[in-house]
């Protein structure tokens, strides 16, 4: 069910980026800082931080949650100049 649930997200994620306003007024780059940093009030933000991602980080156990944070703080020394 969680697999449907990340699909049904990116399919809508994805209407948004090529036929909604992203497409045209550069509103994805800040969708994109705000996913990262786990901020904002957008819609699809909300649903990822407040249920899918914990579903993920819940039935990954530990090992996941390890390597995630490992690829995090990678990404994070990457950004800083």
């Amino acid at each position: 069910m969680l697999l449907l649930r990340w699909y049904l997200w990116m399919l809508l994620m994805d209407d948004r980026i090529d036929n909604g306003s992203w497409a045209l007024d550069g509103k994805l780059p800040e969708f994109a800082r705000e996913a990262v940093a786990g901020t904002g009030a957008d819609p699809m933000l909300r649903v990822l931080a407040d249920e899918l991602w914990p579903e993920v980080v819940r039935l990954g156990g530990t090992r996941l949650r390890t390597a995630l944070i490992k690829v995090r703080r990678a990404n994070q020394d990457k950004e800083r100049p």
